[in-house]
């Protein structure tokens, strides 16, 4: 059974990505469109835009959970 969950735009998305991985996708965005940064990372198109829009209203690209074992 592979674990979902639901992203901004409410598709299925797969478990979380790595951070470190994550963090590397506003850098990108600055030289590629959101399809390129798909594509050369392999995140789906929806991940890529849900981190993008996570950092431009927060400043971070991992989302907290609010309370501990909590999505």
């Amino acid at each position: 059974m592979i674990l979902t969950r639901l992203c901004c735009g409410g598709h299925e998305q797969p478990p979380s990505h790595p951070r470190g991985a994550k963090v590397l996708i506003p850098i990108m965005s600055a030289h590629l469109k959101t399809w390129q940064i798909a594509a050369v990372t392999g995140f789906s198109l929806c991940t890529v835009q849900c981190v993008l829009e996570l950092w431009r209203n927060t400043g971070g690209v991992v989302q907290v959970p609010l309370q501990n074992g909590w999505p």
